[in-house]
């Protein structure tokens, strides 16, 4: 395994740990449902972070971590020759 790809792995580890140290944010935020009955249900600034911060970060996160091993693959076995191809 070259250095670079090396380095993609662990960016890609690096980059799941959110959705790996946090799997209940989701439902936290789906809880969160009768907040939609509100005044105001666009914005509430008491949930502020977790719903406009964490949830998109939780949510990419968990995004990577299914694709990484097909990503690495597809580096593995030089099919990744740009980037348009690669994903």
């Amino acid at each position: 395994m070259t250095r670079e790809l090396r380095r993609l792995v662990l960016a890609l580890g690096v980059a799941s740990l959110p959705v790996l140290l946090d799997r209940n944010a989701l439902l936290r935020v789906a809880d969160m449902h009768a907040l939609a009955e509100s005044p105001w249900p666009w914005f509430i600034p008491a949930h502020a972070f977790l719903l406009y911060v964490w949830t998109p970060v939780v949510t990419l996160s968990g995004v990577l971590l299914c694709l990484s091993p097909g990503l690495v693959l597809a580096l593995l076995l030089n099919l990744g020759r740009n980037v348009h191809r690669w994903l």
